[in-house]
Formats: structure tokens, sequence, C-alpha cells
């Protein structure tokens, strides 16, 4: 079965990262709320000072029509009274009581004019105070609504922050958990092809010892120690990854691109080492039936035969 690919681990890592947008949804829809939840208090205050003010408009509108009543009764009493006074006192005399009646009522008829007039002023007043009462009364909760809500929002604010920074040291961790496992991973086949050159080496000074020509595998081994040298540079550029100092919005393809290039240092390596091992095979002892040939050199754990 192979080996799960070290930037496939690294993307499942880097899946996390965004957690922000749902951080952001989550904030997006608590700030929703903001406007039910600074409302429902305010407004209800609102409605009971409505209330009030209609209340006490309606009062006095009762209170202006009694008055009303009142005068226009006293009004109309006190011409009946006044008629009647003037018939008792000059009985027998139509005609000089009736000049005095007429005068009686068209002096009635202009103080009830008179009531009517005032009174239709004082429910105007009183209708216009009502609706100005109404108007600095609808005035207050805006104003009251708008510094309630924006308190609100300010502290919706403080918490998403609070939470996109937390999701964000979450994630950062899980990154680098993610980025500490390949390195480890990365390096265990480093160190096992870093057992392959010493090997190699002893076999190669042995050959040298006994006056056997190296010149062939010699440049070969170099080569090999070469691919081994980038691919030591290549991890240790992996290993250095900072979450801290990459771009969110770059970083998936910078983490990538790098253990690719280590993956594929370690692989050219592997490849030069088997290389070297091939054109050390004729200087090997013939193995036993049923050992492992040194073509056989795998990609961790393989040694040549000595």
């Amino acid at each position: 079965m192979k080996k799960k690919s070290l930037s496939v681990l690294l993307l499942v890592g880097l899946l996390s990262l965004p957690a922000f947008s749902r951080a952001e949804d989550s904030a997006t829809a608590v700030s929703a709320d903001v406007n039910v939840g600074t409302k429902a208090p305010i407004r209800e205050e609102l409605m009971k000072n409505q209330q009030t003010v209609r209340q006490t408009a309606t009062d006095a509108r009762k209170g202006i029509m009694e008055k009303a009543k009142e005068t226009r009764a006293g009004i109309i009493e006190n011409a009946k009274s006044a008629i009647k006074d003037v018939r008792t006192a000059n009985p027998g005399k139509p005609g000089e009581n009736g000049l005095q009646i007429k005068e009686i009522r068209t002096e009635a008829k202009m103080d009830l004019k008179t009531n009517r007039d005032s009174t239709t002023e004082a429910l105007q007043a009183n209708r216009m105070k009502k609706v100005e009462a109404l108007k600095v009364n609808q005035a207050t909760f805006k104003t009251e609504l708008d510094a309630r809500k924006k308190e609100l929002e300010q502290k919706m604010a403080e918490k998403k922050d609070e939470r996109k920074t937390k999701l964000a040291e979450q994630a950062k961790a899980r990154v680098k958990a993610q980025l500490e496992t390949i390195f480890a991973r990365l390096n265990a086949r480093l160190t096992a092809i870093e057992q392959v050159d010493a090997k190699i080496a002893i076999r190669i000074n042995a050959l040298v010892t006994a006056g056997k020509d190296t010149t062939a595998v010699s440049a070969q081994f170099a080569i090999a120690q070469s691919a081994l040298a980038k691919a030591k540079t290549d991890i240790e550029a992996t290993k250095n990854i900072s979450t801290d100092q990459t771009d969110l919005a770059t970083s998936k393809d910078t983490f990538r691109a790098l253990v690719k290039t280590a993956e594929d240092s370690i692989q050219n390596a592997l490849a030069e080492y088997r290389k070297t091992i091939n054109l050390l095979m004729p200087t090997l002892t013939p193995r036993p039936a049923g050992t492992t040939s040194a073509t056989e050199v795998k990609t961790t754990t393989t040694t040549p035969a000595q």
C-alpha cells in the first residue's frame, strides 16, 4: 500500500483555515439579532410614552368639551332668565318687551358663537400639543435606539474580533502540527539515505584500498551526495516555514510547493544512490538465495550489502 502523500496531509491541515468564514457568518447572524434585541425594550417604553401622551390629550379634550358644554348651558340659561325677567317686569307690553327680548337673544347668540370659536381653538391647540409631544417622543426613541444599537454593534465587533483571533490561533496550531509531522517524515527518509551514503563510502574506500578502479562509481557517488545535499536544503526550507509570517492567502500554495520540492529532491537522491549501488554491484559478494538484492533499495529502510 502506498504511503499517503505528505502534501495531501498538509492540505488536510490547511483546510481548517476556512473557519474564518464560519466565524464571520456566525458573527453576522448574531449582529442581525441586534436590531431585534435592541428595539424591544426601547420600543415598549416608546409605546408606553405614546399612550401617555394620547391619554393626556384625550383627557384635555374631554375637559375642554365639558367646559364648553357648561358655558353654552349657562349662556342659554341666562338668556332664558333675562327674557323671563323682561316679561315679568313689563306685563301687557308685548311690543316693548319684544325689542328687549330680541336684543337678549342676539347677545346670547354672539356669546354662543364666541364659546364655539374658543372651544375650537382650544381643541386645535390641544391637538397640536399632542402631535408635537408624539414627535418629540419619537425622536427621543430614535436617539436612544441608535445609541443602544451602536453600543451593541461595538460589543459584537469586539466579540467577532476575539473569535477570529482565537480561530486563527487554532488554525495555525493545526497547520504547525501538520508541518512538524511532515518534517519528521521527510527527516526520517533523509536519515535512511544518509545511512546508505555512509555504507557506500565505506565500500568505495575498501575498493580504493584494494587497488580497484573506482573512477566511475566515485563520480556517480559525488552526484548522489550532491542530490542528498540539495534534499537536505529543501527539507530545511520546509522546516523553517513560519505560519505567523506567511500570508494566509498564499500560504497553501507556498506550503505545497515547498513540500513537493522536498519530496522530489528525496526521490532524485534515491535514484542517484540506486545508480551508485548498481555500479558497486560487480564488486559485491554474491548473497545466499532468498536475501534482498542491492537493487531493491527502499525509500526509507534499505541499505546496500557489504
